[in-house]
């Protein structure tokens, strides 16, 4: 529905463009492996044995901002809005003087 409206699903989702993923039908993957920072590539968690993989799939907590606090194996789909995508953090008011 809001494919066809896109100026419709711009307002609603506050973005500066369409984002063209498929939210709900692209593939999954845990959250440590989706989430790409610094410490999530220096943990590495792909080269991990299976033993220390299941610790940190039952242990590690990663707090999102857009979705709370997630399990390391909680599935994710692709979702990352990239640096000034999101209107409200783009437009800042100018300090007065």
């Amino acid at each position: 529905m809001l494919s066809k409206d896109p100026e419709t699903a711009l307002q609603l989702f506050g973005t500066k463009v369409m984002l063209d993923a498929d939210i709900f039908g692209s593939p999954t993957l845990k959250a440590v492996q989706r989430y790409t920072g610094v410490a999530y590539q220096h943990l590495d968690y792909d080269s991990l044995g299976a033993a220390a993989k299941a610790y940190i799939d039952r242990h590690l907590i990663i707090f999102s901002n857009l979705f709370g606090p997630l399990c390391g194996d909680d599935m994710m789909r692709h979702w990352i809005f990239g640096r000034g995508i999101l209107r409200n953090f783009t437009s800042r008011p100018t300090p007065s003087r």
